[in-house]
């Protein structure tokens, strides 16, 4: 038997975007029914999973691998908005506390409970 956290309460929505999102990026809501990618110092709403042209489908609850910038030595809740790059950084002004549940230094990966 080996960890897991595949499949944990998983849930999704889709929504228009004008952005060019990757999957495996850190978005947030930037207008009704549309996504965009996150500027700095924004607190994101989930992690593109599937994305084309004009829509994105985002996991809003669940674990999700992200990258991430600054400091995050070991497990445990951290306030995370985006950085200069949108990449997930840690905030002392965060306001959602998130579940780091994997830290991954050698490659900036976290795992994260959304």
């Amino acid at each position: 038997m080996k960890v897991s956290f595949n499949g944990f309460e998983e849930k999704y929505l889709t929504f228009t975007t004008s952005d060019p999102i990757e999957v495996g990026q850190i978005v947030a809501l930037s207008d009704n029914g549309s996504v965009s990618g996150v500027g700095e110092e924004e607190e994101f709403m989930g992690v593109a999973v599937a994305a084309d042209d004009d829509y994105v489908t985002v996991l809003m609850k669940g674990v999700a691998e992200i990258e991430y910038s600054g400091t995050i030595s070991a497990p445990g809740y951290y306030c995370l908005v985006a950085d200069e790059d949108g990449i997930a950084t840690p905030s002392d002004d965060g306001k959602i506390p998130r579940l780091v549940l994997e830290v991954d230094s050698t490659n900036s990966k976290i795992k994260v409970l959304f």
